[in-house]
């Protein structure tokens, strides 16, 4: 479960920090905002699948399922009432790996645009795929074999 910003712009920006991650994401909204919210998501994450849960653990619970789009279109015809859950798919898994030569590649130009190392590492580490992440681990060998 996830709590974050209200404000339009906060919540860009975490959505923004939470984008790849691959694990589902979960949301406890008001009713008067979820539309905001799926519209930011929209913006960020793309037209990810979303469950809309309404009521949770009550008589008259809810279950709305679809693509962002689909549930912004559902909910401007009919407003909310209730508590509301948004649950949300996590990043897709189909990054493209790049082999140790290509991170190495990737660092280095960073770092020629002034940026530190280790902010550079981390930054080529933010975008990989959680598998691939032990690959950064040999970067520093790597960078003194081509300084040979």
């Amino acid at each position: 479960m996830v709590f974050y910003h209200e404000k339009s712009g906060q919540q860009k920006q975490f959505f923004e920090a939470k984008k790849a991650y691959p694990e589902t994401q979960i949301f406890y909204e008001s009713p008067h905002r979820v539309a905001d919210t799926l519209e930011n998501m929209l913006e960020v994450y793309g037209d990810r699948s979303v469950v809309l849960v309404r009521e949770l653990t009550k008589i008259y619970e809810e279950y709305q399922r679809g693509n962002i789009t689909e549930l912004l279109d559902s909910i401007s015809e009919t407003p909310l009432k209730g508590e509301c859950l948004l649950i949300v798919e996590g990043a897709s898994q189909d990054v493209e790996e790049k082999d140790e030569e290509d991170l190495f590649l990737e660092i280095q130009e960073r770092i020629q645009q002034g940026i530190k190392k280790n902010q550079a590492i981390k930054e080529v580490a933010k975008d990989l795929p959680m598998e691939q992440k032990p690959a950064l681990r040999c970067l520093p060998r790597m960078g003194r074999q081509s300084r040979k």
